[in-house]
């Protein structure tokens, strides 16, 4: 996965946890943090790529 979609994937689950922690009145941390956690090399591994990751860790994207 490039480094674009990795920020693409990031924002859309960001903002969609976002948008269920309100809902459930929950703080909008907890959203970032289970987005970033699900999201990650370890749970769902959709941001598996090493490279593209580090990339976007520079810009504090990659958990």
């Amino acid at each position: 996965m490039s480094s674009l979609a990795l920020t693409l994937l990031y924002l859309l689950a960001a903002v969609l946890a976002v948008v269920v922690c309100r809902t459930l009145k929950q703080p909008p941390m907890l959203g970032y943090l289970a987005a970033g956690v699900l999201i990650g090399p370890h749970a769902l591994a959709l941001a598996s790529n090493s490279e593209a990751c580090a990339i976007s860790a520079s810009s504090a994207w990659c958990s």
